[in-house]
C-alpha cells in the first residue's frame, strides 16, 4: 500500500504577529499624539493672538482717556492755555478767549472753540478780540419786545439767561423766552448757559445799540456770581452823548426781577424780563430815564465774560 502524501507544515510566529500589532499600535499612538499636539500649539496661538489684540485695543482706549484726563488737567493748571487734539488735524481748543489774544495780538473776532469747566464737549463760542483790548466771550444777546414804547411795562429784553439770584433763587415775574443756546454773533439773540459764565472770567462787558459800552471788574458785587455790590466800570464806547455829566455805574443790584447796573441810587442798565413789570432802562446819563438813543433799525445789546 502506497503512503498518503502530507504537505509540509507551514508554522506560524504568533510571538511575532503580536510584536508587529504593539509596533503599529505605538505608531498609531504616536500620529495621534502628534496630530494633538499641532491643533494645542494652533489652539495656543490664536490665544496669543486674540490676548495680543485684546491688550492693544485696552491700551488704545486707556491712551484715549488718559489723553483727555491729562489736557484737563493741563486746563486746571493752566486756564489760559490752548489744548491741541492731536485725532484732528488742525483743531484748537481753548479754556479763555482771553489766552488767545495774549498769545496771537492779531487774532480777529469769530467763533472759535472754547473748552468750558462744566462742559462735556467744546462749545462754539464768539470772542471779540477788538473792543477794550479783546479776549470777551459773547455769553449774551438780546433785543427788545417794544422798543417804541420803549418806557412802557410792556417792554422788556427778550430772551434772558437762565440766571438765577445765587443763593436767593429765580427772579420774579419773568415771563419771556429763556434761552440756553449761546449767540455766536452780536445779533443773534440767545444766551449761554447762566452757570458757566462764572467759569470764564469774572470781568464782563456791555455793549447796545441804544446807550455806551462800559466794561466792569467785580468788587463785593459779581455779575457772574449775581451778589449784589460795589462794581468798577468805565466807558468803553460812546452811542450818545449824554450832554450832562455821565453818572457811571459803580455797583450791582440784584433785584427781584432782574439785575440792574446803577450809579448810587439811579440807574444805567437794567435787564428787565417782563412784560407785566417795570422797564428795561439802557440811559447813558445814568438816571433811570428815557435817555436811550433812538430810531435804531436793530435795538439790543450784548454781554461779553473774560
Amino acid at each position: 500500500m502506497s503512503e498518503m502524501y502530507e504537505p509540509p507544515h507551514t508554522y506560524v510566529d504568533v510571538s511575532e504577529m503580536n510584536g508587529r500589532k504593539d509596533k503599529n499600535s505605538g505608531l498609531e499612538k504616536r500620529i495621534q499624539n502628534l496630530a494633538i499636539f499641532r491643533i494645542l500649539v494652533i489652539l495656543l496661538v490664536i490665544l496669543l493672538c486674540l490676548t495680543f489684540v485684546s491688550i492693544t485695543m485696552a491700551g488704545y482706549s486707556l491712551g484715549q482717556y488718559s489723553g483727555l484726563d491729562k489736557r484737563l488737567n493741563e486746563l486746571s493748571e493752566n486756564p489760559d492755555k490752548d489744548v491741541t487734539e492731536p485725532q484732528q488735524q488742525n483743531p484748537v481748543y481753548y479754556s479763555s478767549y482771553k489766552g488767545i489774544k495774549e498769545k496771537q495780538p492779531g487774532a480777529t473776532s469769530g467763533v472759535y472753540k472754547m473748552i468750558v469747566s462744566g462742559t462735556v464737549v467744546p462749545l462754539d463760542l464768539y470772542c471779540d478780540m477788538t473792543t477794550a483790548g479783546g479776549g470777551w466771550t459773547l455769553v449774551y444777546s438780546y433785543g427788545y419786545t417794544d422798543y417804541e414804547n420803549f418806557r412802557s411795562s410792556p417792554n422788556a429784553v427778550t430772551p434772558i439767561p437762565n440766571w438765577t439770584k445765587g443763593k436767593d433763587g429765580n427772579f420774579l415775574h419773568n415771563n419771556v423766552e429763556v434761552s440756553t443756546t449761546p449767540p455766536l454773533n452780536e445779533n443773534e439773540r440767545g444766551a449761554l448757559e447762566f452757570h458757566l459764565w462764572n467759569n470764564i472770567g469774572s470781568e464782563f462787558m456791555v455793549k447796545s445799540t441804544i446807550n455806551n459800552w462800559i466794561k466792569c471788574k467785580p468788587g463785593s458785587g459779581s455779575l457772574v456770581a449775581m451778589t449784589t455790590g460795589t462794581i468798577t466800570c468805565q466807558t468803553v464806547h460812546e452811542v450818545l452823548d449824554c450832554f450832562e455829566q455821565a453818572k457811571i455805574p459803580n455797583k450791582l443790584q440784584v433785584g427781584t426781577i432782574a439785575p440792574h447796573l446803577v450809579s448810587d441810587s439811579t440807574i444805567y442798565y437794567y435787564w428787565d424780563g417782563s412784560t407785566t413789570k417795570d422797564w428795561p432802562v439802557a440811559d447813558p446819563c445814568g438816571k433811570t430815564q428815557e435817555n436811550q438813543k433812538k430810531g435804531v433799525p436793530n435795538p439790543g445789546g450784548a454781554i461779553f465774560i473774560k
